[in-house]
């Protein structure tokens, strides 16, 4: 596994190692033995999403006592994916990055709890795995509006097919619920 540290600490992408031969390929999308990733416990839930082109999900986030680290993995198709530091105390609070991760790269990326997370579709449509530390609790469902001027975030693609909950989210300013 090659790993590559981005420029908020704690986000990371990783190239995972493939194996091929004449049947196809092979890789781990995770194995607890060799994780690089510090506060990734153990996975408690796996999500799964299909989505089409243009297609926005996020930003979402959890707070706590339900927060969540991510392993996101693009099992068909390509997307934009972004994290936007939440941490109040952090250096690059109200930071993003983001990563264009695409099936034919076996890759993850890994997002710990205090960021919020959001993709768009590039390709005509993607499935998405989810592995994440912590069960989904609707008490502490959080998001971000994904054109908050704060954060200028250049989502690709457009206009894009959002459901009505992500495109009323609060800007970052209106939002108390920090890490």
């Amino acid at each position: 596994m090659k790993i590559k540290k981005l420029s908020i600490n704690g986000l990371i992408l990783a190239e995972l190692d493939k194996f091929e031969d004449a049947r196809g390929s092979f890789f781990e999308i995770f194995n607890s033995a060799k994780a690089p990733f510090p506060d990734f416990e153990e996975i408690k839930q796996i999500n799964y999403s299909y989505s089409i082109k243009n297609a926005l999900r996020g930003l979402h986030y959890q707070i706590e006592p339900h927060s969540q680290s991510k392993l996101i993995h693009v099992v068909e198709g390509k997307i934009f994916d972004v994290a936007v530091d939440i941490r109040l105390k952090s250096p690059t609070f109200k930071n993003w990055t983001s990563a264009v991760l695409d099936s034919s790269n076996p890759e993850i990326f890994y997002i710990p709890k205090g960021f919020a997370h959001g993709f768009c579709v590039l390709s005509e449509t993607a499935k998405v795995v989810y592995c994440v530390s912590g069960n989904y609790n609707v008490s502490c469902e959080r998001g971000i509006s994904f054109d908050d001027p704060e954060l200028g975030i250049p989502w690709p693609n457009g206009p894009h097919v959002m459901s009505e909950k992500d495109r009323t989210l609060p800007l970052l300013s209106n939002i108390i619920d920090f890490f």
